[in-house]
């Protein structure tokens, strides 16, 4: 009896998709190629199971080793984004395309707007690049550098699955379907409003709210798996954040703290393509800085590090950044190779 047989004996989705993953990771045969694309092409459930699984897991990864079987990339029409598609995403969209005719889900020549909504997007950006996004449902979202977003609509809602970088969302209101934001087993909700994401060097999770409220919820397998998801009340909520409010998820002390709309402007001055420094180490400016360069910088002492920085930069500028730090605050560089430079204190050279 084939694998797909036995599959079809169990009620639970979620085991069926952990298992087709599991194959993944050892590589499928060909007989079983085929048996994933017939699961697949059984249901919508079976479909929106294997891809929340495989988010939730982080085996997007593991998917990759089958893109030659399915090569067609999904890309953005609608704007022209030096966004490459991730291998993994490709396989999933391209794969679910492949099925598309199989079973009860019947694909359309013509796309009404209600199945053109359900389309899956994915937008990343890499190193030093930013870029801004008109979803289908006219909310706007800007990736800053090294960012990627998978997007997915329904009818019943709007489920966005951040997997790297900083994102800043301006929500349009919809009531009816709420706004999902997924990391990992983290999701914020929002109906109509504007905040800031970002999944930091530590894989914490800085949320900003610069309008509106949202309400963050810790979720776990089952219900991530569910297509539908109802708006959550606030106070069921794990969290509820207003405008003007930040909390980093995943600190230990966790606790909402009030950002005043001056210090807001310099957290969101990245959407400008500047960065602001008010005060900061020079090892905390340069750890920022080097989000948006491929270079890479040695600080020669540690006095030096500790030095105070403030000012306006341009992201990616290093050569504008090279000039400040030499002119005004003392900082002497040196090129050891194309990507590596060195930063040593000019009056301690002097000194010696």
């Amino acid at each position: 009896m084939s694998n797909l047989l036995n599959f079809s004996k169990r009620d639970d989705l979620l085991d069926q998709a952990s298992e087709w993953l599991a194959k993944l990771d050892r590589d499928l045969t060909v007989v079983e190629e085929r048996e994933l694309k017939a699961w697949l092409g059984e249901s919508a459930a079976h479909r929106e199971t294997f891809i929340q699984m495989a988010k939730l897991w982080d085996k997007m990864e593991s998917l990759s080793r089958l893109t030659d079987l399915f090569p067609r990339p999904i890309q953005n029409k609608e704007r022209s984004m030096r966004a490459p598609v991730a291998v993994a995403a490709s396989f999933l969209i391209a794969l679910l395309v492949g099925v598309m005719s199989v079973g009860d889900f019947n694909f359309m020549a013509e796309e009404s707007p209600a199945v053109a909504q359900q389309r899956e997007q994915y937008f990343e950006t890499n190193t030093g690049e930013q870029s801004t996004v008109v979803l289908t449902d006219g909310s706007t979202i800007t990736l800053n550098t090294n960012s990627a977003i998978l997007t997915h609509f329904t009818e019943q809602q709007r489920a966005l699955f951040l997997e790297r970088g900083e994102v800043h969302f301006q929500v349009e209101h919809d009531k009816e379907r709420p706004f999902n934001v997924y990391i990992g087993d983290k999701m914020v909700q929002a109906v109509g409003t504007a905040f800031n994401l970002e999944i930091t060097e530590d894989k914490k999770i800085e949320l900003l709210v610069t309008e509106g409220k949202v309400i963050v919820a810790v979720i776990d397998a089952e219900q991530l798996a569910n297509p539908v998801v109802p708006v959550l009340a606030v106070e069921t909520a794990d969290m509820a954040l207003e405008v003007g409010e930040q909390v980093v998820i995943g600190s230990t002390e966790q606790s909402i703290e009030s950002i005043k709309p001056e210090e807001i402007k310099v957290k969101l001055s990245w959407r400008g393509g500047n960065l602001v420094f008010r005060g900061e180490s020079l090892d905390q400016a340069i750890n920022e800085i080097e989000r948006y360069t491929p270079v890479q910088f040695e600080i020669e002492d540690e006095q030096l590090k500790k030095v105070r920085v403030a000012g306006l930069f341009k992201a990616g500028d290093v050569e504008g950044l090279l000039a400040t730090l030499q002119r005004n605050f003392n900082v002497r560089y040196q090129r050891l190779s194309e990507d590596r430079i060195l930063l040593s204190s000019a009056l301690a050279e002097e000194q010696n």
